[in-house]
């Protein structure tokens, strides 16, 4: 420790600096729609506290104390409101991004499904180097970035004097290219298991949490868009520009939160397609080929459950949308 430069660490992991950036990105979001709901829907109460979506409007007399209790305890409830939906939501968002982020690392890297899928992370090891390379480089005032290119040579031709002295031959290198792609199968078989037991521990804790969740949900977004429609001649403009800026809200909250979701499912069956193509390197015919691909072929598809009642994929935000629509349409016809 007495031999570490003083000043800030440089990074040490783009994994971490990515699911920063989502945590962030998603805070705010969602903290920015919330304290713009809570203040629209604090004005409303205050100019219309008659309103029939407010409590007020169930009292018969002209209390004013009432009414600034009723005024409070709305605000509050939607304070409420918006707390829970950011606990649950962005906690998942979150979460479902770092098991998509560990599913596209555990991915063979040089199959075509994983072509644009690339993870830009170096091993640890190398970040370490390369990192302490360049703060070490930037303290003397000295170019990083050719001390890096010196070390790169440096360990290549050390490599190359290793192999020269060895003596591999071109059968060597064949056999130990296969065993290597044995071992890396197998790690990323045992790893793919620990990641779909965190999501069976997730679906059998939240799973019925989450079904209650965007069941409310949709109640919710099926009033936000019904009641401008069907009374935007009564409301006042800006108790309708209040809802529809809430159901818009609504609309982008749930386009963030079923794509996170359902990504999950996507990266299940690129890691299996990827590692399909893997077993180039091994010979076709041979028991490590059969015995992987079998393992392979009977690798679960991993998704987020609602409850055992559906599957959270990314289409399912199309068939979300495609339900309150028709609910806000079958209420217009009835009421």
């Amino acid at each position: 420790m007495a031999n570490m430069p003083k000043g800030p660490l440089p990074s040490m992991s783009a994994c971490h600096m990515k699911q920063n950036k989502l945590f962030r990105k998603t805070s705010t979001l969602y903290i920015l729609m919330g304290i713009v709901t809570c203040i629209g829907m604090s004005m409303q109460c205050v100019m219309m506290p008659s309103f029939p979506a407010y409590i007020y409007s169930v009292s018969e007399t002209e209390n004013e104390i009432f009414r600034y209790l009723s005024t409070a305890y709305q605000i509050w409830l939607v304070i409420i409101i918006w707390v829970h939906t950011y606990c649950t939501e962005v906690i998942f968002v979150v979460a479902a991004g770092s098991l998509t982020h560990c599913l596209e690392n555990l991915s063979y890297k040089g199959s075509v499904v994983m072509a644009n899928r690339q993870c830009d992370v170096p091993n640890i090891n190398d970040v370490l180097i390369r990192n302490w390379a360049a703060f070490e480089g930037k303290s003397k005032g000295g170019s990083a970035l050719g001390q890096e290119d010196k070390m790169n040579s440096a360990q290549e031709q050390r490599k190359e004097q290793q192999v020269s002295k060895a003596g591999y031959n071109q059968e060597t290198y064949y056999l130990a290219h296969v065993v290597q792609n044995v071992v890396d199968i197998q790690y990323a078989l045992d790893r793919y298991k620990d990641v779909e037991g965190v999501i069976d521990n997730i679906n059998n804790s939240f799973g019925r949490m989450l079904f209650n969740h965007m069941s409310v949900y949709m109640s919710l977004m099926c009033t936000l868009f019904y009641t401008p429609i069907r009374y935007g001649v009564t409301i006042p403009f800006e108790g309708s520009l209040l809802f529809s800026i809430i159901a818009i809200f609504y609309c982008v909250r749930l386009f963030i939160f079923f794509p996170a979701m359902g990504r999950i499912n996507v990266l299940s069956q690129t890691f299996t397609e990827s590692w399909m193509e893997g077993l180039r390197h091994i010979p076709k015919g041979k028991y490590a080929y059969e015995f992987y691909m079998h393992k392979l072929e009977s690798c679960r598809k991993l998704a987020f459950d609602a409850g055992g009642f559906y599957l959270m994929q990314k289409g399912t935000v199309l068939t979300f949308v495609s339900i309150v629509t028709t609910h806000v349409i079958v209420l217009l016809q009835l009421y």
